[in-house]
C-alpha cells in the first residue's frame, strides 16, 4: 500500500524561515498542508512565491485567533480530509524549524519500523547563532550537556479518533502510551532563537554591494563571527548601567532599592 505523508504548518509572518522549512521537507511530502493566521501581505507573497502554484500545496487563510490550539485543530481538521487511508502520516512542524537532510528516514518508520505509531523527534535549538545549540535541561536552569530534547507527538500515523486540545502550544491525543516511540536519527533544528540570523545575513548581503565605509574581508569577518558565536564581547560590570526603560523592560532588578 502507498502510504502518504502530509505535512502540515501553523504559520504567521514567518515566509523567510518558512522558505528553508518547506524546501528542507518538499521532496518527502506528498501534501504540504499551511494554515496561515493572518500574515501581512509581504509575507504571503513571498510565501506564495515559493509554492509558486505547486498542487502539492495547500494554504488555508485562517485569522490567528489568539491560541495557537485553535489553529492546530483547523489544520488536523484539513489534513484528515487528505488522508487516502489509516496508513497515512503526518507531520508537524513549526515554521522556523527545518529538518536534517535525511528526512528520508522518516518513510522506515511509516513501514512499521518498531511498530509504534506515533513519535517525538529529536530538536536542536539554535541560540543566538548557528553554533551553538540549547544545553539546558527542559524546564530546569542548569547546564546540561548531555541532555537530549525529543519535541513531543510531532510524527503520528492518522488514524480515526485523534484530535489536539484547543489549549496553547498543544499536543496530539488519541494513541496510547505503547503505541509511543522516539526518533533520534532524524533531527528538527529550530531556529527560532537565532532568527536575527536572517537579518544580519541581509544586511551582510546588502553592506556587500553598497558599503563605502568598510571592505569585502571586513563585512565577511563580521557575518562569520555572528553565524560562528565568535564576534568579540566584553562584558559589562553591572546590568544596572543600562537605561531604567530596559532594565524594567527585561527584568532587571535594581539592587540598591
Amino acid at each position: 500500500m502507498n502510504k502518504k505523508l502530509i505535512v502540515g504548518y501553523i504559520t504567521q509572518n514567518d515566509s523567510n524561515w518558512l522558505k528553508y522549512s518547506l524546501e528542507s521537507i518538499e521532496s518527502i511530502a506528498d501534501k504540504i498542508i499551511i494554515v496561515d493566521g493572518g500574515s501581512e501581505t509581504r509575507h504571503l507573497n513571498k510565501m506564495n512565491g515559493f509554492i509558486d502554484g505547486n498542487e502539492k500545496y495547500l494554504v488555508i487563510n485562517n485569522p490567528f485567533p489568539g491560541n495557537n490550539g485553535a489553529q492546530y485543530k483547523v489544520l488536523l481538521e484539513e489534513i484528515m480530509k487528505h488522508k487516502t487511508s489509516n496508513e497515512d502520516w503526518c507531520l508537524i512542524i513549526d515554521s522556523d524549524e527545518v529538518i536534517d537532510d535525511n528526512s528520508h528516514l522518516l518513510k522506515e518508520y511509516m513501514d512499521n519500523k518498531d511498530g509504534k505509531n506515533i513519535y517525538s523527534i529529536r530538536m536542536n535549538h539554535c541560540v543566538n547563532d548557528l553554533r551553538h545549540v540549547d544545553a539546558t535541561m527542559a524546564g530546569a536552569p542548569r547546564f546540561a550537556p548531555d541532555y537530549i530534547h525529543h519535541v513531543l507527538g510531532r510524527f503520528f500515523k492518522l488514524k480515526d479518533n485523534i484530535f489536539f486540545p484547543t489549549t496553547e502550544h498543544t499536543i496530539i491525543q488519541g494513541f496510547s502510551e505503547l503505541e509511543q516511540g522516539i526518533i533520534d536519527d532524524v533531527v528538527l533544528w529550530h531556529y527560532g532563537k537565532c532568527k536575527n540570523m536572517y537579518d544580519l545575513k541581509c544586511k551582510f548581503e546588502m553592506n556587500l554591494q553598497r558599503s563605502n565605509m568598510h571592505n569585502k574581508t571586513f563585512l565577511t569577518w563580521w557575518f562569520n563571527s555572528f553565524r560562528d558565536g565568535k564576534y568579540p564581547v566584553r562584558e559589562l560590570v553591572s546590568l544596572q548601567d543600562h537605561p531604567s526603560v530596559i532594565k524594567r523592560e527585561f527584568y532587571i532588578k535594581d539592587d540598591k532599592k
